[in-house]
């Protein structure tokens, strides 16, 4: 693992301790629609950035804007 991907994801744990209100809203309803087949991610690191959510096999990110955004 490349010593950046390394930081990306110790940042991604960090990241998910302190979700914005914005992220905990989204986050609640994507948990539902991963009850039914999704499998979304949250503070996913892909390389050496960390997205706000994502859909690997979908190929979807989600990035959030919020107040400190």
């Amino acid at each position: 693992m490349r010593a950046d991907e390394t930081r990306s994801r110790s940042s991604a744990k960090s990241l998910r301790k302190r979700m914005t209100k914005a992220e905990v809203l989204l986050w609640k309803r994507l948990k539902e629609a991963n009850q039914h087949g999704y499998n979304f991610r949250r503070q996913h690191p892909i390389g050496r950035f960390v997205t706000d959510f994502a859909h690997v096999s979908g190929r979807l990110v989600v990035e959030v804007d919020g107040a400190t955004h």
